[in-house]
C-alpha cells in the first residue's frame, strides 16, 4: 500500500481562478473506460487536425460539433493571474538540440492580457507572442524550439489552431483541434522573427487562447543522440485522402504502417531514433482508442489518441521508430476511425549521455489511482494534489541523472470539466494547466515535467470534482553535471533591473545562510549549494539604482509574496537538484515610500547614534549619522509609526544622557508617518533627554561578557559585544 498524502485543497481550488479553464460536457461515451487496468494505461483526447480556411481548399478535419453543447466556464479573475517571473528553470544543456526543462509558466492569455491582447481571437484570426526571454527562456539565438501547452478556451465552435514562427509561411497543418469544449495540446514549434510564434484561430467561430511554456530546446545543429532537429510540420498520413496509406477509414482492430524515415524532413532510418508527430483522429464510429508504437515493436498498452464518435481529438507523440523506418498506428476500438499525422521533429540515433539529451521509452506505468499502484486506490477529490515516485520507476534512472520526464497523464470519469496540474513536487503549484479535463471523457496528454530533488511529481486536481489519473513515463531528460545553484532576476514593476538590492537565501527552515547583492544587469547568483530547498527573499537597504523609485523599494519574497511590516511574508520554496542551477528565481518589486529627516532633542541638539525603526521592528531600523541625519526606504505607502532609542554603545558626541524610548510603552507618545509610494518623506524627530546609567560587564579576567540582562528599576537593557550595557530612564 502506498500512502496517499494530500494538500490543502483551499489553496488549490483557488487555483481554479488562474488555470486556463477547461469546458467539457458529457457526450454519448460518458461512463465509458478505454483505458486497461492491466499493465498499459492511458488514452488521449486533446487537440490538433489539420488545416482549414474559407480561402482554402481541401477537406475540413473537424467533425461538427454536437447540438447539444452547452459552454461552461469556470469563473476566473484577471487581475489573479501570476506574472511569469519566478519560474524555475534547469540548467541549460550543454548540447545543441538538449532538451532545457522548466516549470511550467504562463505567457499568454487572451483573458487577460498577460502577453496577448485581452480579446477573443476571431474567426480566421492571427495573434504573436513574444517567447524567448520569458518564463525562464533565454534570448532568441540560444533556442532551437520551444515546448509550449497552448488551450483554445470557451470557443464558439469547432476549429483548429496553428502555431508557428513568426515571419514564416503557414504551414498545412494544425496543433490543435476544438469543438465548443475547451482543448489543449502540446506543441514543439521554432521560433521566428523576435523569438516571436503566431498563433492563429482557424475556425469561423471565436476563442479564447492560452499559452505556457514547458522547456526549450538549444539552439546549434544536433550531433549528439537524443537531440532533437525541428522540422517544418508536414502532414505524412491521412487515411481520407489515401495519403501515407490506403484511402479507408481505419477498421476496428486494424493498424496502419507509415512510413515516417526519407519523408517530411526526416533522415534515413540509421539516423533516427524517435520522431515527433501530432496524431489526429476523426470521423470515429465508437468509442476507443489508436497506439503509435515502432513497427515491428511490441504493442503498447498505453493509448496515444483516445476518441468518442463525433470529436476530432489529437495529442503530441514522440515514438521510436522501426528498424524499417516506420511506425505503426493500431485502431483499438470497435468502429472505424480516419487517422491523420504531422511530423514536426525527430531525434537523432544515437547514445543519450548528453546533457539534454532525451531517451525515449516503452511506456511504464507510474500511477493509476484506480488500483493503487504509486497512491492508494480511490478518485482525486477536488482540491486534491498527490506526490508520485517517478525516479528509479518506468524506466526512468535515480533522481542525480535526469532532470525531467515525458509523461502520458490521462484523466477519465471526471465529475466536472476543469485542469489536472504536474509539477515538481517540493515546489510551489504553477497556475497552469498540464492537462484540459472534459467532463466525461478519457482526456490524455503529455506532459513534459521537471522532477523535484526527492525524485517525484505532483498531481493537483483544480476541476472542483473527482477524478482518477493515470500516467505512464515514456521519455526522461538527461541531467547535467554543472555547478549546483540558484539564479535570479529582479526589476522593478516596470521591468527595469535593480541595481544593488539584498537577496537573501534561507534555508528550508528560514535561517539565513546568504546573502548577495543584484549586478548592473539586476542579476544574482548563488553557487555551490547541495541538492535541497531553499527560500529565496528580496529587499532594499537603501543601496538600489536603476529605478525610478525615490522612495525605494517594498521587500519581497520569491514567489510574488509582499513582506508586511513585522514578519517576512512566506516565501516558495525553490528545489535545487545537483548538477542544475535553478533559474528564474526572480523579484519584481514594487516602489516604497521613504522617510527621512534629522534627531534632534527639545533644546534643538543634534543626536548621533539614536536608533530610529518602524515599532521596534528590526528589519526596518537604522542609526542616525554625525549630523543626526537617518533615513528609512522601501516602505509600504500606509500609515506607521516611528520609534526613537539610544543605541547600546553611541558614537562620540552624543548627549551623556539617554533618549526617552518611544514606541516602548503603552503610554508614549507615537510619531506616525503615512510614507507615499516612490516618494520621500520628510519628517523630523525631537526626543526628551532622561537620565541614563551606562558600564560593562566583565568576567573575572576583566573581558566583556555580551548578552547579560542587566535590570535597574523598571528598565532593562541586555549587553552588547564588548559587554556593554546603557540603561536609560
Amino acid at each position: 500500500m502506498v500512502t496517499r498524502f494530500r494538500r490543502s485543497g483551499s489553496a488549490l481550488v483557488a487555483l481554479l481562478m488562474l488555470v486556463p479553464v477547461l469546458v467539457g460536457l458529457p457526450t454519448g461515451s460518458a461512463g465509458a473506460d478505454p483505458l486497461p487496468i492491466d499493465p498499459g494505461s492511458p488514452p488521449p483526447a486533446t487537440a490538433i487536425v489539420t488545416p482549414f480556411s474559407p480561402s482554402e481548399s481541401g477537406t475540413d478535419d473537424t467533425d461538427s460539433a454536437d447540438d447539444d453543447l452547452t459552454p461552461w466556464l469556470t469563473a476566473h479573475d484577471p487581475e489573479a493571474v501570476p506574472s511569469e517571473s519566478g519560474r524555475v528553470a534547469a540548467a541549460p544543456a550543454a548540447v545543441p538540440g538538449g532538451f532545457v526543462p522548466v516549470t511550467a509558466t504562463r505567457i499568454g492569455d487572451t483573458r487577460t492580457g498577460v502577453g496577448l491582447t485581452r480579446a477573443r481571437v476571431g474567426g480566421y484570426g492571427t495573434v504573436v507572442l513574444t517567447v524567448a526571454g520569458r518564463g525562464g527562456l533565454p534570448a532568441a539565438s540560444a533556442i532551437s524550439a520551444v515546448s509550449l501547452t497552448v488551450t483554445a478556451v470557451d470557443p464558439t465552435g469547432a476549429g483548429n489552431v496553428v502555431v508557428y514562427a513568426d515571419g514564416t509561411s503557414r504551414p498545412a497543418t494544425t496543433n490543435l483541434s476544438f469543438d465548443r469544449a475547451s482543448s489543449g495540446n502540446t506543441v514543439i514549434t521554432a521560433l521566428g522573427t523576435g523569438g516571436r510564434v503566431r498563433l492563429t484561430n482557424l475556425s469561423a467561430g471565436s476563442t479564447h487562447l492560452v499559452v505556457e511554456v514547458t522547456g526549450f530546446y538549444v539552439a546549434g545543429t544536433p550531433v549528439a543522440g537524443g537531440t532533437l532537429q525541428p522540422l517544418i510540420p508536414v502532414r505524412t498520413l491521412d487515411t481520407r485522402t489515401g495519403l501515407g496509406a490506403p484511402r479507408a477509414a481505419v477498421a476496428a482492430g486494424s493498424s496502419v504502417a507509415l512510413q515516417v524515415s526519407a519523408r517530411g524532413g526526416v533522415p534515413t532510418v540509421s539516423k533516427v531514433a524517435a520522431v515527433v508527430l501530432n496524431v489526429t483522429a476523426l470521423s470515429a464510429t465508437a468509442t476507443g482508442s489508436v497506439r503509435v508504437t515502432a513497427d515491428g515493436g511490441a504493442p503498447s498498452g498505453e493509448p496515444d489518441v483516445s476518441f468518442v464518435p463525433g470529436r476530432t481529438v489529437a495529442n503530441l507523440v514522440i515514438v521510436k521508430v522501426g528498424a524499417n523506418g516506420k511506425v505503426r498506428l493500431t485502431n483499438s476500438s470497435a468502429g472505424s476511425v480516419q487517422l491523420i499525422a504531422e511530423v514536426s521533429g525527430y531525434l537523432l540515433a544515437g547514445s543519450t549521455a548528453s546533457v539534454g539529451a532525451i531517451t525515449v521509452l516503452a511506456p511504464g506505468r507510474i500511477l493509476d489511482s484506480r488500483v493503487g499502484n504509486g497512491i492508494s486506490a480511490g478518485v482525486l477529490v477536488a482540491g486534491e494534489s498527490v506526490p508520485v515516485q517517478v525516479s528509479t520507476r518506468g524506466g526512468a534512472p535515480t533522481v542525480g541523472a535526469v532532470s525531467a520526464v515525458v509523461l502520458e497523464v490521462s484523466v477519465l470519469s471526471a465529475a466536472r470539466s476543469g485542469a489536472l496540474t504536474v509539477f515538481p513536487d517540493s515546489t510551489s503549484l504553477p497556475a497552469v494547466a498540464s492537462v484540459s479535463v472534459a467532463a466525461g471523457r478519457t482526456v490524455t496528454t503529455r506532459v513534459v515535467v521537471p522532477i523535484g530533488p526527492n525524485g517525484k511529481v505532483q498531481f493537483a486536481n483544480l476541476t472542483g470534482g473527482s477524478l482518477h489519473v493515470v500516467a505512464a513515463v515514456t521519455g526522461w531528460v538527461r541531467a547535467g553535471t554543472g555547478a549546483t545553484g540558484i539564479s535570479g532576476t529582479v526589476t522593478d514593476t516596470s521591468g527595469r533591473p535593480l541595481t544593488g538590492v539584498a537577496v537573501s537565501l534561507m534555508d528550508d527552515e528560514f535561517l539565513e545562510i546568504g546573502v548577495a547583492a543584484t549586478s548592473s544587469t539586476g542579476t544574482y547568483s548563488f553557487a555551490g549549494l547541495g541538492a535541497g530547498l531553499y527560500r529565496i527573499c528580496f529587499h532594499d537597504d537603501g543601496d538600489i539604482t536603476g529605478g525610478t523609485s525615490d522612495g525605494g523599494y517594498v521587500a519581497d519574497c520569491w514567489n510574488g509574496r509582499t513582506q508586511d511590516d513585522t514578519t517576512f511574508a512566506r516565501p516558495d520554496r525553490v528545489a535545487v537538484v545537483n548538477g542544475r542551477t535553478t533559474a528564474g528565481v526572480n523579484g519584481r518589486l514594487q516602489p516604497g515610500g521613504a522617510v527621512e529627516g534629522v534627531v534632534r532633542t527639545t533644546s534643538g541638539t543634534l543626536v548621533p547614534g539614536a536608533v530610529v525603526d518602524l515599532n521596534t521592528n528590526e528589519r526596518y531600523r537604522t542609526v542616525t549619522d554625525a549630523a543626526g541625519r537617518y533615513r528609512l526606504a522601501g516602505l509600504l505607502a500606509r500609515q506607521r509609526n516611528l520609534c526613537v532609542s539610544m543605541a547600546t554603545s553611541p558614537p562620540a558626541g552624543t548627549p551623556s544622557t539617554g533618549l526617552v524610548p518611544n514606541c516602548f510603552s503603552d503610554d508614549a507618545e507615537e510619531v506616525v508617518v503615512t510614507p507615499l509610494a516612490g516618494a520621500t518623506t520628510r519628517l523630523d524627530l525631537e526626543v526628551e533627554i532622561g537620565a541614563a546609567i551606562s558600564g560593562v560587564v566583565v568576567d573575572p579576567a576583566g573581558q566583556g561578557i555580551p548578552g547579560v540582562n542587566v535590570h535597574a528599576g523598571g528598565s532593562s537593557a541586555t549587553t552588547g559585544p564588548t559587554g556593554a550595557y546603557r540603561l536609560l530612564e
